[in-house]
């Protein structure tokens, strides 16, 4: 019996929330640290908001979608797995073991709490270049102070986030390879694949049109070039690495029925061309060539056609709400005074 599917979105909520809650308590935390709540509102700003507090806030949004996310795919890949079963040349006892392999790493939580560290200590660094190492990031302002704690939790679960990605990745490529039964004209079932590699790819690219906010205040175009390049990178890397082991098996099983079909093709020309042929000779000659062609157009890789169209949307948006936030800066430079 298979388990419950769990509730997704419902999933997500818990730790969303008590992130929003965290993120929250940073402001009066520092208000309580410095003795007064700092500049709020600047009139001079594109929104009429203070700089540091939107890019706070920014960082906020980000933090908790990233949290959300992360439980979300947890869940979620267990209901690919659950949809994927019928699929796979394992028993009850080894699918069993599979859901646990996915859902619980416990052989690498050092490793886990390793890669968030190096994640907060590279947020860290990057703040503190910003203002070229002059003075303490939590001796300045509660924005500065809020500031500094919110890019290191940001960049700790952005780290976290790429490891776990790229091991459940790996872990369904491996599925994909070595235990998948696959059918050439019935692929259907291997579609999983393609959408969970598209799931992955929704966060990266909703994270980064979040983030877009702040290329209101990127005043180098070479860094909205680089976030661009990147959040592109990861979307398709993304999307291939899930289907990587799908695609392989895909591709030997299309090879290996070419391959047997061309060799039919071969026995049947010769029977044909052969001094003494008969009239039935090669009398399977059309349906080879038929079936030749067929297994010629099977798809190699997991992903229709509406897979590939979402793919494409879902990276323009990320590039385009970049680009439209540096011509947005570009714009209120002009026409705000």
């Amino acid at each position: 019996m298979s388990p419950a599917r769990p509730s997704i979105l419902r999933s997500a909520v818990r730790p969303a929330a008590w992130v929003l809650g965290g993120c929250a308590l940073l402001y009066p935390l520092a208000i309580a640290w410095f003795g007064d709540a700092g500049q709020w509102l600047d009139a001079g700003s594109p929104l009429g908001v203070s700089t540091d507090l939107r890019m706070n806030l920014v960082m906020g949004v980000l933090i908790v979608f990233t949290a959300a996310a992360s439980t979300a795919e947890s869940d979620a890949t267990l209901v690919d797995l659950e949809r994927l079963a019928p699929s796979l040349r394992l028993d009850a006892g080894e699918l069993e073991r599979l859901r646990d392999r996915a859902s619980s790493d416990s052989r690498s939580r050092s490793q886990r709490v390793l890669i968030s560290m190096g994640g907060a200590l590279f947020g860290a660094s990057i703040d503190l270049a910003a203002d070229g190492f002059a003075a303490s990031p939590i001796g300045r302002s509660p924005h500065d102070a809020a500031q500094f704690l919110l890019i290191m939790v940001l960049f700790a679960l952005l780290a976290s986030r790429a490891r776990d990605s790229l091991r459940l990745g790996r872990l369904f490529s491996e599925i994909g390879r070595e235990h998948t039964e696959v059918s050439l004209f019935d692929t259907e079932p291997l579609q999983v694949f393609g959408r969970r590699g598209l799931r992955l790819s929704l966060n990266w690219f909703l994270g980064s049109a979040f983030a877009s906010l702040l290329a209101l205040d990127a005043s180098a175009p070479g860094i909205v070039a680089g976030v661009i390049v990147l959040t592109l990178g990861l979307g398709a890397a993304s999307l291939l690495i899930p289907a990587r082991g799908i695609h392989a098996a895909i591709r030997d099983a299309k090879h290996a029925e070419l391959a047997r079909i061309r060799t039919d093709l071969e026995k049947e020309g010769a029977a044909l061309l052969a001094p003494d042929a008969r009239d039935a000779a090669g009398s399977r000659v059309p349906a080879l060539v038929a079936y030749e062609s067929r297994v010629s157009a099977v798809r190699e890789w997991p992903f229709d056609a509406s897979t590939l169209v979402r793919f494409t949307v879902l990276a323009a948006i990320a590039t385009g709400s970049w680009l439209g936030g540096a011509i947005v800066e570009r714009i209120l430079e002009m026409w705000v005074p």
